[in-house]
């Protein structure tokens, strides 16, 4: 490719943009800062001017002197009353209740009433006793001749109260039945006899070591065949003892016959551990 070549006395003029970088940028916000805050300043003198006036304003309007402030809605106290004085008390005749008639006063009296009192005098008189507005009014009184007699009344008599069923006593609780111990004897007609029976586990630790034993067991049977306890009464070896009592446990008896009932009974039972 071959270079342009220009035509003689020609001039080449370039163009380069103008410089902008960190320097112009330095140079120029020099001013534009001081401007900046000039303006500003001169923003918040007239705000805080304003503020100035508007307060003062409002201040010299609220406390104005020709101005009365009423407050609604508030209740005013009553006025007090004023205690009346000592001498004008005294001096003041006492007033009578309006009910109350004055001594010496005539009332007049309804004609019902009258004629009611009038009878009531004339039965006095007749009865050559105090009258009696029981007779008058028709009450608990009677006329017989003209005249007003009184009939007693006997007083009302109560009737009397049924007197309350005795309550039953309640039957007396039957005493429970006593367990015999491992001791006692216990007579009785038919001894037990075992109907079926496990053999215990001979324990795998004594077969190893060819330790063979005897234990003797006790077991309670109760009125049902069962077992209802057992307990070792003599043993060779403890290693044989709760095979033992596990496996007598299960053991299933017929019951000790005594008077036709069956009853509990404790009944021994030698078990040998031996190997073969």
């Amino acid at each position: 490719m071959k270079r342009p070549t220009l035509p003689p006395h020609t001039v080449a003029v370039v163009t380069r943009p103008a410089p902008y970088g960190a320097a112009e940028l330095k140079q120029a916000m020099g001013p534009n800062l001081l401007r900046g805050l000039a303006a500003a300043t001169v923003l918040l003198s007239l705000g805080f001017g304003t503020v100035a006036v508007v307060r003062n304003a409002l201040a010299a309007e609220t406390f104005s002197s020709d101005r009365v402030i009423t407050i609604v809605g508030v209740p005013q106290p009553p006025p007090p009353l004023e205690k009346p004085r000592p001498e004008a008390e005294a001096a003041a005749p006492p007033k009578a209740a309006p009910d109350a008639p004055l001594v010496g006063e005539v009332k007049p009296v309804p004609d019902a009433e009258a004629d009611t009192t009038a009878r009531v005098a004339d039965n006095a008189r007749l009865n050559d006793g105090p009258p009696s507005p029981a007779g008058v009014d028709g009450g608990q009184g009677s006329t017989v001749g003209g005249a007003v007699g009184v009939v007693e009344v006997p007083p009302a008599v109560p009737e009397p109260k049924p007197e309350p069923e005795p309550i039953p006593e309640p039957p007396p609780m039957p005493e429970p039945e006593r367990i015999p111990g491992p001791g006692d004897f216990v007579q009785v007609e038919v001894q037990p006899t075992i109907k079926t029976q496990f053999d215990p586990v001979y324990p795998d630790i004594l077969r190893r070591a060819g330790i063979e034993g005897r234990v003797v067991a006790r077991v309670l049977v109760g009125k049902d065949g069962r077992a209802e306890d057992a307990q070792i009464f003599r043993s060779d070896h403890e290693g044989f003892n709760q095979t033992t009592l596990e496996a007598v446990r299960r053991w299933t008896f017929t019951p000790a016959i005594q008077a036709g009932q069956p009853v509990r009974v404790w009944m021994t039972i030698p078990v040998r551990f031996r190997q073969r």
